[in-house]
């Protein structure tokens, strides 16, 4: 994902009291690191493959992870918030 995507994608979620940022990686490496240390419930990713296929990799191995994959970068904010409660 691009660095001012991902920057205004944080920046949303930081902005919610029921949310919060427990990583951001730069390399699919990093984010098999990151998951496996934090644990998290989402996951917001851009569409590069290999991210993409580490994700897939990572919600096997963490059952309850859900990923989201941001693709077009015209989301609302209020949408963006609205797939990463499951709502």
């Amino acid at each position: 994902m691009p660095r001012m995507l991902r920057d205004i994608v944080g920046a949303i979620v930081t902005g919610q009291p029921d949310l919060r940022v427990v990583g951001e990686v730069e390399t699919s490496e990093a984010l098999v690191a990151c998951a496996r240390r934090t644990r998290p419930d989402v996951l917001i990713v851009g569409p590069e493959p290999s991210v993409v296929m580490t994700s897939k990799r990572l919600m096997a191995d963490l059952r309850t992870l859900r990923v989201i994959e941001v693709v077009d970068e015209d989301i609302s904010p209020e949408a963006l918030l609205a797939v990463v409660r499951g709502s």
